[in-house]
């Protein structure tokens, strides 16, 4: 019977650990980037399913390159990407088509979100370069795989290796308390005279 408890608790311990993981990494913050999409058209990636309607000018002229927002009578939720004269779902609709010739110095994009004030991003033509995202407040470009693990934050918080060794760890710690257990049942059902020391 303490066996089975005992090997109740283990499972359950392992079990609201990995649970504490995979919940840590549920909601991602609302963190945009800029890329460069197919025919070099500016791509905007985002943490979660945010993006509502995304309006893009020129940012020298101030004149509309494109623009496009999800239909108000669909669900809240929004897209995690859009690139620019592409409409990103079949619930959202052009409200400005794509004229992007001649291509902006600067590009300026006034996105709107799903659960989050808007916001504008100015960012230099030349600093949209293709495999690599800028994001607004950080130094430099990253790399897409480094936006989604480390900005978003979709990488496991402990690699599978160690996920692996604690795993490991658990299972020897539980068949030792379960050894330990049994190991003391054994001796006192051959030795009626044995009083276990606590």
């Amino acid at each position: 019977m303490a066996v089975r408890a005992c090997n109740r608790r283990v499972f359950l311990g392992l079990l609201l650990f990995m649970l504490s993981s995979v919940l840590a990494g549920c909601s991602p913050d609302n963190v945009t980037a800029v890329g460069l999409g197919p025919d070099r058209s500016p791509m905007l990636q985002n943490c979660g399913s945010w993006f509502r309607a995304v309006h893009v000018t020129d940012q020298g002229s101030g004149r509309v390159v494109w623009s496009a927002a999800k239909r108000s009578d669909t669900s809240e939720f929004g897209v995690g990407e859009v690139i620019v004269g592409v409409l990103p779902d079949k619930d959202w609709v052009e409200e400005a088509q794509l004229s992007r010739d001649p291509r902006p110095a600067v590009w300026r994009f006034a996105i709107e979100f799903r659960a989050s004030g808007p916001q504008t991003i100015d960012i230099a033509d030349g600093d949209i370069v293709a495999g690599e995202l800028y994001v607004p407040g950080k130094s430099g470009h990253i790399s897409e795989k480094a936006f989604r693990d480390n900005v978003c934050g979709y990488a496991p918080p402990i690699s599978g290796r160690t996920l692996v060794a604690a795993v490991g760890l658990f299972m020897l710690l539980g068949l030792a308390i379960a050894m330990f257990f049994i190991h003391r049942r054994d001796r006192s059902a051959s030795d009626p005279h044995w009083v276990p020391s606590d």
